[in-house]
Protein backbone atom coordinates (compact mmCIF):
# COMPACT_ATOMS: atom_id res chain seq x y z
CA UNK A 1 0.00 0.00 0.00
CA UNK A 2 2.10 3.09 -1.37
CA UNK A 3 -0.39 5.74 0.57
CA UNK A 4 1.61 4.11 3.99
CA UNK A 5 5.18 4.69 2.50
CA UNK A 6 7.13 7.88 2.53
CA UNK A 7 8.70 10.04 -0.32
CA UNK A 8 12.15 8.84 -0.46
CA UNK A 9 13.27 12.91 0.50
CA UNK A 10 16.93 11.92 1.28
CA UNK A 11 18.09 9.89 -2.14
CA UNK A 12 16.03 12.60 -3.92
CA UNK A 13 18.00 15.64 -2.55
CA UNK A 14 21.10 13.29 -3.45
CA UNK A 15 20.02 12.65 -6.92
CA UNK A 16 18.99 16.38 -7.14
CA UNK A 17 22.31 17.74 -6.03
CA UNK A 18 24.24 15.72 -8.59
CA UNK A 19 22.11 16.03 -11.64
CA UNK A 20 22.65 19.75 -11.03
CA UNK A 21 26.29 19.93 -10.75
CA UNK A 22 27.11 16.78 -13.13
CA UNK A 23 24.20 17.40 -15.52
CA UNK A 24 24.07 14.69 -18.28
CA UNK A 25 27.42 13.22 -17.38
CA UNK A 26 25.10 10.71 -14.79
CA UNK A 27 21.54 8.90 -15.06
CA UNK A 28 20.36 8.49 -11.79
CA UNK A 29 17.71 6.53 -10.88
CA UNK A 30 16.26 6.31 -7.16
CA UNK A 31 14.16 3.28 -5.56
CA UNK A 32 12.40 2.70 -2.76
CA UNK A 33 11.27 -0.96 -3.65
CA UNK A 34 14.40 -3.68 -3.27
CA UNK A 35 12.19 -5.50 -6.34
CA UNK A 36 12.60 -2.97 -8.83
CA UNK A 37 16.07 -2.03 -8.03
CA UNK A 38 17.65 -5.72 -8.24
CA UNK A 39 15.54 -5.92 -11.73
CA UNK A 40 17.14 -2.68 -12.58
CA UNK A 41 20.64 -3.68 -12.10
CA UNK A 42 19.70 -6.74 -14.04
CA UNK A 43 18.49 -4.84 -16.95
CA UNK A 44 21.67 -3.00 -16.91
CA UNK A 45 24.60 -2.85 -15.03
CA UNK A 46 25.15 -0.33 -12.56
CA UNK A 47 28.69 1.74 -12.41
CA UNK A 48 27.62 3.32 -8.60
CA UNK A 49 25.45 1.79 -6.11
CA UNK A 50 24.37 3.55 -3.35
CA UNK A 51 21.90 3.05 -0.11
CA UNK A 52 20.78 5.15 2.45
CA UNK A 53 21.80 3.49 5.45
CA UNK A 54 18.87 3.53 8.83
CA UNK A 55 18.16 1.39 11.60
CA UNK A 56 15.19 0.02 10.31
CA UNK A 57 17.09 -0.82 6.89
CA UNK A 58 20.51 -2.09 7.76
CA UNK A 59 19.84 -5.39 7.75
CA UNK A 60 17.90 -5.26 4.55
CA UNK A 61 21.03 -3.48 2.87
CA UNK A 62 23.32 -5.94 4.03
CA UNK A 63 21.34 -8.39 2.41
CA UNK A 64 21.07 -6.45 -0.90
CA UNK A 65 24.55 -5.11 -0.93
CA UNK A 66 26.40 -8.30 -0.28
CA UNK A 67 23.85 -9.93 -3.30
CA UNK A 68 25.07 -7.28 -5.31
CA UNK A 69 28.53 -7.36 -4.75
CA UNK A 70 28.65 -10.61 -5.98
CA UNK A 71 27.00 -9.74 -9.60
CA UNK A 72 28.86 -6.27 -10.01
CA UNK A 73 32.44 -6.44 -8.59
CA UNK A 74 33.35 -3.45 -10.41
CA UNK A 75 30.99 -1.30 -9.68
CA UNK A 76 31.45 1.70 -6.82
CA UNK A 77 28.93 0.74 -3.55
CA UNK A 78 28.31 3.25 -1.24
CA UNK A 79 26.28 4.11 1.60
CA UNK A 80 25.23 7.25 3.20
CA UNK A 81 22.83 7.88 6.30
CA UNK A 82 22.91 9.45 10.17
CA UNK A 83 22.79 5.55 11.37
CA UNK A 84 26.83 5.61 11.83
CA UNK A 85 28.10 5.85 15.08
CA UNK A 86 30.80 8.77 15.96
CA UNK A 87 33.03 6.34 17.81
CA UNK A 88 35.90 4.95 15.45
CA UNK A 89 35.78 1.21 16.96
CA UNK A 90 31.80 0.88 16.17
CA UNK A 91 32.62 2.84 12.56
CA UNK A 92 35.32 -0.16 12.17
CA UNK A 93 32.79 -2.31 13.04
CA UNK A 94 30.14 -1.75 10.79
CA UNK A 95 32.41 -1.49 7.97
CA UNK A 96 33.54 -4.47 8.68
CA UNK A 97 29.56 -5.86 8.81
CA UNK A 98 29.15 -3.96 5.76
CA UNK A 99 31.88 -5.27 3.28
CA UNK A 100 30.54 -5.14 0.19
CA UNK A 101 30.71 -0.90 0.68
CA UNK A 102 33.65 0.69 -0.37
CA UNK A 103 33.02 3.79 0.98
CA UNK A 104 30.57 5.24 3.82
CA UNK A 105 29.44 8.94 3.96
CA UNK A 106 28.65 10.37 7.12
CA UNK A 107 26.65 13.64 7.86
CA UNK A 108 25.00 15.69 5.05
CA UNK A 109 25.88 13.61 1.63
CA UNK A 110 24.82 15.56 -1.52
CA UNK A 111 27.85 17.39 -1.75
CA UNK A 112 30.04 14.74 -0.84
CA UNK A 113 28.26 12.19 -2.70
CA UNK A 114 28.75 14.62 -6.09
CA UNK A 115 32.03 14.66 -5.42
CA UNK A 116 32.73 11.11 -4.87
CA UNK A 117 31.34 10.70 -7.96
CA UNK A 118 33.66 13.02 -9.85
CA UNK A 119 36.65 11.13 -8.20
CA UNK A 120 35.55 7.85 -9.00
CA UNK A 121 35.53 9.41 -12.60
CA UNK A 122 38.63 11.02 -12.42
CA UNK A 123 40.83 9.96 -9.70
CA UNK A 124 39.73 6.35 -9.06
CA UNK A 125 42.00 4.44 -6.64
CA UNK A 126 44.31 7.79 -5.40
CA UNK A 127 42.60 7.90 -1.51
CA UNK A 128 44.75 11.10 -1.35
CA UNK A 129 42.22 12.96 -3.45
CA UNK A 130 38.73 11.50 -1.76
CA UNK A 131 36.35 14.53 -0.91
CA UNK A 132 35.15 14.92 2.56
CA UNK A 133 33.12 13.37 5.08
CA UNK A 134 34.19 9.77 3.69
CA UNK A 135 35.08 7.06 5.74
CA UNK A 136 36.37 3.73 4.32
CA UNK A 137 38.29 0.70 5.75
CA UNK A 138 42.04 -0.25 4.34
CA UNK A 139 44.21 -3.20 5.34
CA UNK A 140 41.80 -3.12 8.01
CA UNK A 141 42.43 0.21 9.78
CA UNK A 142 39.19 2.69 9.71
CA UNK A 143 40.32 5.74 7.48
CA UNK A 144 38.62 8.92 6.49
CA UNK A 145 38.66 12.50 5.35
CA UNK A 146 38.58 15.70 7.09
CA UNK A 147 34.52 16.59 7.96
CA UNK A 148 32.72 19.86 5.53
CA UNK A 149 31.83 22.83 6.90
CA UNK A 150 28.15 22.75 7.53
CA UNK A 151 26.85 26.58 6.84
CA UNK A 152 23.59 28.39 8.26
CA UNK A 153 22.26 29.15 4.90
CA UNK A 154 21.50 25.75 2.30
CA UNK A 155 22.16 27.40 -1.10
CA UNK A 156 23.66 25.02 -2.85
CA UNK A 157 21.29 21.86 -2.63
CA UNK A 158 18.32 22.42 -5.23
CA UNK A 159 14.77 21.30 -4.22
CA UNK A 160 14.05 17.50 -5.62
CA UNK A 161 10.28 18.41 -5.84
CA UNK A 162 10.83 21.18 -8.00
CA UNK A 163 13.48 19.54 -10.04
CA UNK A 164 10.70 16.70 -10.65
CA UNK A 165 12.58 13.66 -9.22
CA UNK A 166 10.73 12.78 -7.01
CA UNK A 167 6.97 13.18 -9.64
CA UNK A 168 7.06 9.14 -9.25
CA UNK A 169 6.68 8.68 -6.23
CA UNK A 170 3.87 11.52 -5.56
CA UNK A 171 2.35 10.10 -8.67
CA UNK A 172 2.06 6.65 -6.36
CA UNK A 173 0.51 8.43 -3.40
CA UNK A 174 3.34 8.04 -0.95
CA UNK A 175 3.26 10.53 2.03
CA UNK A 176 5.02 13.77 1.33
CA UNK A 177 8.23 14.76 3.55
CA UNK A 178 9.36 18.03 3.81
CA UNK A 179 12.55 19.58 5.21
CA UNK A 180 12.25 22.93 5.54
CA UNK A 181 15.51 23.46 7.38
CA UNK A 182 18.03 20.64 8.98
CA UNK A 183 19.61 20.41 12.41
CA UNK A 184 19.04 20.58 16.11
CA UNK A 185 20.58 23.28 18.36
CA UNK A 186 20.41 20.32 21.26
CA UNK A 187 22.62 17.57 22.31
CA UNK A 188 20.43 14.63 23.46
CA UNK A 189 23.00 11.74 23.77
CA UNK A 190 19.90 9.17 22.28
CA UNK A 191 19.55 11.46 19.03
CA UNK A 192 21.49 11.80 15.98
CA UNK A 193 20.25 14.46 15.13
CA UNK A 194 21.86 17.48 16.76
CA UNK A 195 25.24 15.06 16.29
CA UNK A 196 24.95 14.73 12.78
CA UNK A 197 24.18 18.78 11.88
CA UNK A 198 27.15 19.51 14.43
CA UNK A 199 24.52 21.46 16.36
CA UNK A 200 24.02 24.21 13.40
CA UNK A 201 19.93 24.32 12.50
CA UNK A 202 20.24 24.84 8.73
CA UNK A 203 17.86 26.65 6.89
CA UNK A 204 16.55 25.81 3.34
CA UNK A 205 15.44 29.25 1.73
CA UNK A 206 11.92 30.15 2.58
CA UNK A 207 11.11 30.49 -1.42
CA UNK A 208 12.08 27.41 -1.60
CA UNK A 209 9.91 25.78 1.00
CA UNK A 210 7.19 27.80 -0.02
CA UNK A 211 7.41 26.59 -3.39
CA UNK A 212 7.75 22.74 -2.54
CA UNK A 213 4.07 23.41 -0.94
CA UNK A 214 2.59 24.40 -3.31
CA UNK A 215 3.72 22.24 -6.19
CA UNK A 216 3.05 19.34 -3.89
CA UNK A 217 -0.26 20.68 -3.06
CA UNK A 218 -0.94 20.65 -6.93
CA UNK A 219 0.57 16.99 -7.60
CA UNK A 220 -0.18 14.88 -4.36
CA UNK A 221 -3.84 13.42 -3.13
CA UNK A 222 -1.96 12.16 -0.24
CA UNK A 223 -4.28 12.93 2.83
CA UNK A 224 -1.29 12.89 5.30
CA UNK A 225 2.22 14.83 5.01
CA UNK A 226 4.99 15.20 7.13
CA UNK A 227 7.41 18.12 8.32
CA UNK A 228 10.83 16.04 9.22
CA UNK A 229 11.94 19.21 10.65
CA UNK A 230 13.17 18.48 14.38
CA UNK A 231 11.90 21.49 16.17
CA UNK A 232 9.49 23.30 14.13
CA UNK A 233 8.44 26.69 15.30
CA UNK A 234 12.22 27.52 16.38
CA UNK A 235 12.10 29.94 13.64
CA UNK A 236 10.00 32.92 12.77
CA UNK A 237 9.54 32.02 9.28
CA UNK A 238 7.85 28.74 9.94
CA UNK A 239 4.46 30.08 10.76
CA UNK A 240 4.49 31.54 7.38
CA UNK A 241 5.24 28.07 6.59
CA UNK A 242 2.11 26.67 8.55
CA UNK A 243 -0.08 29.32 6.85
CA UNK A 244 1.24 27.98 3.59
CA UNK A 245 -0.32 24.32 4.15
CA UNK A 246 -3.19 25.35 5.69
CA UNK A 247 -3.11 27.73 2.26
CA UNK A 248 -2.39 24.17 0.20
CA UNK A 249 -5.37 22.51 2.29
CA UNK A 250 -7.84 25.01 1.69
CA UNK A 251 -7.35 25.32 -1.46
CA UNK A 252 -6.76 21.29 -2.88
CA UNK A 253 -8.60 19.81 0.47
CA UNK A 254 -5.07 17.86 0.99
CA UNK A 255 -3.16 17.27 3.54
CA UNK A 256 -6.24 16.10 5.68
CA UNK A 257 -3.26 15.79 8.42
CA UNK A 258 0.42 17.01 8.75
CA UNK A 259 3.21 15.72 11.58
CA UNK A 260 4.74 18.14 12.94
CA UNK A 261 7.61 18.33 15.90
CA UNK A 262 7.02 21.17 17.64
CA UNK A 263 10.53 23.35 18.93
CA UNK A 264 11.48 22.08 22.52
CA UNK A 265 11.39 25.04 24.55
CA UNK A 266 7.25 25.33 23.36
CA UNK A 267 7.01 28.90 22.94
CA UNK A 268 3.59 31.10 21.75
CA UNK A 269 5.01 30.53 18.73
CA UNK A 270 3.96 26.98 18.47
CA UNK A 271 0.31 27.68 19.70
CA UNK A 272 0.17 30.21 16.92
CA UNK A 273 1.16 27.20 14.71
CA UNK A 274 -0.99 24.79 16.26
CA UNK A 275 -3.45 27.76 15.48
CA UNK A 276 -3.02 28.02 12.43
CA UNK A 277 -3.14 24.86 11.17
CA UNK A 278 -5.79 23.31 13.75
CA UNK A 279 -7.29 20.22 13.39
CA UNK A 280 -4.99 18.66 10.77
CA UNK A 281 -1.84 18.44 13.15
CA UNK A 282 -1.32 17.32 17.11
CA UNK A 283 1.67 19.50 18.44
CA UNK A 284 4.34 17.30 19.66
CA UNK A 285 5.45 18.29 23.12
CA UNK A 286 8.05 15.48 23.41
CA UNK A 287 9.51 14.71 27.55
CA UNK A 288 11.42 11.39 26.57
CA UNK A 289 11.42 10.81 30.32
CA UNK A 290 10.35 12.61 33.54
CA UNK A 291 13.59 11.26 35.71
CA UNK A 292 15.60 13.76 36.70
CA UNK A 293 18.37 10.87 36.94
CA UNK A 294 17.79 9.83 33.59
CA UNK A 295 17.75 13.57 32.21
CA UNK A 296 20.97 13.92 33.50
CA UNK A 297 22.65 11.15 32.10
CA UNK A 298 21.31 12.00 28.55
CA UNK A 299 21.95 15.86 28.73
CA UNK A 300 18.23 16.78 27.82
CA UNK A 301 16.53 19.53 29.86
CA UNK A 302 12.93 19.43 29.77
CA UNK A 303 10.65 22.76 30.59
CA UNK A 304 9.17 22.87 33.66
CA UNK A 305 6.11 21.03 34.62
CA UNK A 306 4.12 24.09 35.62
CA UNK A 307 5.24 25.26 32.03
CA UNK A 308 4.07 22.42 30.59
CA UNK A 309 0.68 22.26 32.36
CA UNK A 310 -0.17 26.21 31.05
CA UNK A 311 0.80 25.36 27.42
CA UNK A 312 -1.44 21.91 27.81
CA UNK A 313 -3.93 24.01 28.80
CA UNK A 314 -3.46 26.62 25.88
CA UNK A 315 -3.75 24.30 23.00
CA UNK A 316 -6.87 23.03 24.52
CA UNK A 317 -8.28 26.23 24.97
CA UNK A 318 -7.91 26.52 21.46
CA UNK A 319 -9.56 23.11 20.26
CA UNK A 320 -5.96 21.36 20.01
CA UNK A 321 -4.85 17.52 20.72
CA UNK A 322 -1.63 17.13 22.58
CA UNK A 323 0.50 14.63 22.04
CA UNK A 324 3.52 13.36 24.12
CA UNK A 325 5.84 10.93 23.94
CA UNK A 326 8.30 8.59 26.82
CA UNK A 327 11.44 6.64 25.65
CA UNK A 328 12.09 3.28 27.43
CA UNK A 329 14.54 2.07 28.75
CA UNK A 330 17.25 5.26 28.48
CA UNK A 331 19.91 4.63 30.96
CA UNK A 332 18.81 4.94 34.38
CA UNK A 333 15.21 4.30 33.83
CA UNK A 334 13.86 1.73 36.10
CA UNK A 335 10.14 0.63 35.85
CA UNK A 336 8.77 2.41 39.04
CA UNK A 337 10.54 5.84 37.48
CA UNK A 338 8.91 5.47 34.13
CA UNK A 339 5.47 4.57 35.68
CA UNK A 340 5.84 8.06 37.43
CA UNK A 341 6.12 9.86 34.41
CA UNK A 342 3.07 7.90 32.65
CA UNK A 343 1.28 9.03 35.36
CA UNK A 344 2.16 12.47 35.44
CA UNK A 345 1.58 12.60 31.82
CA UNK A 346 -1.61 11.36 32.49
CA UNK A 347 -2.18 14.83 34.97
CA UNK A 348 -0.87 16.78 32.85
CA UNK A 349 -3.45 15.91 30.81
CA UNK A 350 -2.01 15.06 27.60
CA UNK A 351 -4.42 13.23 25.41
CA UNK A 352 -2.08 10.63 23.52
CA UNK A 353 1.24 9.35 24.83
CA UNK A 354 3.13 6.77 23.26
CA UNK A 355 6.24 5.29 24.87
CA UNK A 356 9.06 4.52 22.04
CA UNK A 357 11.08 1.31 22.97
CA UNK A 358 14.94 1.66 22.66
Amino acid sequence: NNASLMVPLGIGYIKTHAVHHLADQVDIKLFKSPEKLLSAAAAQEPDVIGFTNYGWNQHLNLTIGKYLRSQFPDALIVAGGPNIDPDPTLRLNFLNLHDYLDFTIVDSGEEPFTNLLIWWRDYKGNTSQLPQNILWKENGKLRQTTDLKQLKQIDNIPSPYLSGHLDEFLDDGMVPLLETNRGCPFKCTFCAWGMASKDVVRRFPLETSLGEIEYIGRKSKARHWIIADANFGILKRDVDIAQSIRAVKDQYGTPQTCDIWLAKNTTDRNLQIAAILGDMAIPVMAIQSMSPIVLEKIKRDNIRSTTYIEYQKKFHDQGNKTYSDLIVPLPGETLESHIDGLKQMFEFGVDIIVSHSM
